[in-house]
């Protein structure tokens, strides 16, 4: 009787590990086939890369893949400048880009959620830079867009798509950030602290981005030529590509931009889209001074360096200043330069006392500057000027009359109605810096 108790206990023990090594078996089966299955895929995956590398890597003519069952053939047409946006007004944003090839375009965009009542706009024209005006969109919405190019002799590339959020003066909460003087020591490669700070930018996204100048290094080229100038932004533009893709950015000039060099001038203007309401000195000022509003407030961009002035406005670009001081309606009123105004113990504007006393009669909310390489705020009957020149050009000390903080960082602004917040944060992410703007 006991025999058989401890037969049927060692039977019982033996099918369980039989039945544990089945599963083990059948486990092992199943993972085997998995990651074979795995590397096909990743094989197959890295074929069409290896296609489409060699594709994008070939001449201007370019070499012409198959892709699938797809008849028509896929051609290296890269994006020297990925698409980027620009708030034109409130029912109208702007798409530009530059391709490598000559190439014309179709854009289609649509509100969130109507795909199926996607509008179109194209270009016949066979140009590497392009831009295109997406009309018709109603302020604050979302809307996504699709961009595909075509080369002369039929070839296209993979359609690019992203989103972004119509301009809108009704919002009195939003934010934006303000970078400066990223540009590197020497040569065009952006300085890895500006990668992680535009990286810092797109987690926080704001409703778009204001730059204080010195943007790239073109001031140590001796014979500087529309070439220098165009590998200097496309390199720029590449590096902000993650959040201009979707945020506008607002671009303004340093002295290392060269904005008095034709050549340079040009190409800024090729690159970028911005309002052209500066005029003054036979436009020189387009698209380097500017003015727009959003939500509750309004923006102003002036141009610190331009041919027969240094350190000052000059006569055309102050009166056309006060000219949009004066007919501000809005909340809040930002002003945005690149030589310091106030605040800095090396060098101000030779005008600096005047425009101060204009800042003051017409209520400006704060004044953001660069070409110190540190954060600095410095308030002077109750305007705020903030020197945000740390971006990723090599960093200064003991320039700010007010408090200084020299290290790499980008400044955030919070509006909410009539309140204005502002946060200096790291290029690793640190708060610096948080303080009220509003009064």
């Amino acid at each position: 009787m006991e025999d058989n108790k401890n037969l049927q206990i060692v039977t019982g023990i033996l099918l369980f590990a039989a039945f544990i090594f089945i599963l083990f078996v059948v486990y092992n089966v199943f993972e085997l086939v998995r990651v074979v299955e795995e590397e096909r895929g990743l094989r197959k995956e890295n074929e069409y890369i290896s296609i489409i590398e060699e594709s994008a890597s070939s001449e201007p003519t370019g070499t012409s893949q198959n892709i699938g069952s797809n008849e028509r053939e896929v051609y290296s047409i890269s994006y020297d400048i990925s698409p980027k946006v620009t708030f034109l007004d409130e029912s109208s944003e702007i798409v530009s880009f530059r391709t490598a090839l000559p190439s014309n375009f179709v854009i289609q965009y649509w509100e969130e959620g109507k795909e199926s009542e996607a509008r179109e706009v194209s270009q016949d024209e066979y140009t590497n830079f392009h831009e295109a005006v997406l009309t018709e969109l109603e302020p604050g919405k979302k809307y996504y867009y699709r961009v595909r190019v075509y080369t002369e002799n039929g070839g296209y590339n993979e359609s690019f798509s992203s989103y972004f959020y119509a301009l809108s003066r009704e919002n009195d909460t939003f934010s934006f950030a303000v970078i400066g003087d990223n540009r590197p020591k020497t040569g065009f490669e952006m300085p890895d602290e500006f990668h992680r700070i535009i990286y810092q930018i797109r987690g926080k996204s704001p409703n778009f981005v204001m730059t204080v100048g010195d943007n790239v290094q073109l001031a140590d080229i001796s014979d500087l030529s529309r070439d220098d100038a165009l590998e200097a932004w496309k390199m720029y533009a590449r590096a902000v590509s993650s959040v201009s893709v979707n945020t506008p950015f607002y671009v303004g000039m340093g002295n290392h931009d060269k904005p008095g060099n034709e050549d340079a001038l040009e190409v800024f203007r090729s690159v970028w889209s911005f309002p052209h309401n500066g005029g003054g000195l036979d436009e020189y000022f387009d698209e380097t001074v500017y003015a727009f509003s959003y939500g509750n407030a309004k923006f102003i961009m002036l141009n610190s360096y331009f041919p027969g002035y240094h350190n000052e406005l000059g006569l055309e670009q102050t009166e056309w200043l006060d000219n949009e001081l004066r007919k501000a309606t809005e909340d809040h009123i930002f002003v945005f330069t690149h030589h310091p105004i106030q605040g800095s113990t090396r060098s101000a504007y030779s005008n600096s006392n005047e425009l101060h006393r204009m800042f003051v009669e017409y209520g400006v909310t704060a004044v953001f500057q660069g070409h110190d390489h540190v954060f600095c705020h410095y308030e002077q009957d109750g305007i705020r000027y903030i020197t945000t020149g740390g971006a990723g050009s090599p960093l200064y000390k003991d320039l700010c009359v007010g408090k200084e903080i020299s290290e790499y960082h980008y400044v955030l602004i919070d509006v909410k109605e009539s309140d204005v917040f502002m946060t200096a944060i790291s290029d690793t992410g640190r708060t610096i810096s948080r303080e009220a703007l509003s009064p």
